[in-house]
């Protein structure tokens, strides 16, 4: 019987020339790619006052990971494994960011559902349309709390007379929902000059405030600084504290407003990133002292508003998990898409405008709506007491 003759074992061929400078050639492309993605990651635990540059990273984070999945598809391809590992890991770590356990499950609550709303909501139309499309939106919506931004009130303690901007007046005037702002307004010069762009609207017999007070969070005369205001909500029987939040915005720091600013001429940089760098820094002052008044708190805290940072920055961070405790990001907990992008209203790139919850609430649902007088959309949740 003759035996079985076997083929000697194939030797593997090692990668030609081509491939291996290929793969040279794509780690050199991809490196800055990863840098700026692990950046990005990073820049949630970098005090902006020590190093600012990081927060522009993290804005741009979602759209740098869609680079990195492209060219992690490339790199697998092509079989550059070492490459495909480091950019597996690193989007690993962008998928745990975005919380997607959050959603699992169902919230668990008792008692009737409290409808919040947070909307940016600036005098962009002629005042009675303002007023009038306002009082539509929030008819249809039906909010039991509105917190707002941008929207000016004169506090009721002032030398000078009330009013209101026409957009809290619609409100107001036709839906009979309930004003209220701090008996005491930290002082701002000219127009703004005892008035707060923060006001917060109730809905007729729904919840009750029975205490609020201005976060004083800038020294006089600084017109740009962040707002926020505590107001201790009764409703179901029980009671905890909304911080209505707007942060320090740029303003005309931002460089596509910039008529100086052109991206491929670097001499035009220095002027704008120095005002973004001061922005960074005075909104971190800001954020600390806010902080420091949601972690004196006992009762549980809803912070909610236009942070003028996304999930990803560092003054995000910093609130979501002031006094130690790590509060419930409404959009990731209920919201009907993972992004959630709310600015610019127009043309949707990020998600500033929050809703963070303290874990005593259940999160049941988080919707944005599409407006078309504001260049923020509004964020409308729904919360529930949970079980005691």
């Amino acid at each position: 019987m003759t035996p079985a003759v076997t083929d000697p074992p194939r030797r593997q061929r090692p990668p030609t020339l081509a491939r291996r400078a290929g793969g040279v050639l794509l780690w050199v492309l991809t490196l800055p790619l990863i840098a700026a993605v692990a950046v990005g990651l990073a820049a949630q635990w970098i005090d902006p006052r020590a190093l600012w540059w990081p927060q522009l990273f993290a804005v741009l984070l979602p759209f740098l990971s869609f680079g990195l999945v492209a060219t992690a598809v490339l790199s697998l391809v092509l079989k550059v494994r070492g490459l495909a590992l480091v950019q597996t890991v690193l989007l690993l770590f962008v998928l745990v960011r975005t919380e997607p356990w959050a959603r699992l499950g169902e919230a668990s609550g008792e008692g009737e559902a409290l409808h919040l709303m947070t909307f940016n909501v600036p005098e962009q139309l002629a005042p009675e349309a303002m007023r009038d499309s306002m009082a539509a939106f929030v008819r249809r919506e039906a909010p039991d709390v509105l917190v707002v931004q941008d929207a000016w009130v004169r506090g009721p303690r002032q030398e000078r007379e009330a009013w209101e901007a026409p957009q809290v007046r619609g409100v107001v005037d036709s839906l009979g929902y309930g004003l209220r702002v701090p008996a005491l307004v930290p002082g701002q010069r000219g127009w703004k000059r005892g008035a707060t762009g923060i006001p917060l609207l109730l809905a007729p017999e729904a919840a009750r405030v029975t205490a609020q007070e201005a976060i004083v969070v800038a020294g006089p005369g600084d017109d740009e600084s962040s707002q926020a205001t505590r107001s201790v909500i009764e409703w179901e029987g029980r009671s905890f504290v909304l911080y209505n939040v707007h942060l320090r915005s740029f303003g005309q720091a931002k460089p596509w407003l910039d008529p100086e600013f052109t991206p491929l001429r670097p001499r035009t940089w220095p002027r704008s990133f120095s005002r973004l760098s001061e922005v960074y820094r005075e909104r971190a002052t800001d954020v600390d002292m806010i902080a420091e008044a949601i972690a004196a708190e006992t009762l549980p805290v809803v912070i909610a508003g236009d942070f003028n940072s996304t999930a990803d920055n560092w003054s995000y961070r910093e609130l979501r998990q002031a006094g130690g405790i790590r509060r419930q990001d409404a959009y990731r907990e209920a919201g009907d898409t993972v992004w959630g992008r709310t600015y610019h209203a127009d043309n949707l790139v990020v998600r500033i405008d929050h809703v963070l919850v303290d874990p005593a609430l259940a999160v049941e649902r988080a919707e944005m709506r599409n407006v078309g007088f504001s260049d923020h959309r509004p964020v409308l949740t729904r919360l529930r007491w949970r079980d005691e």
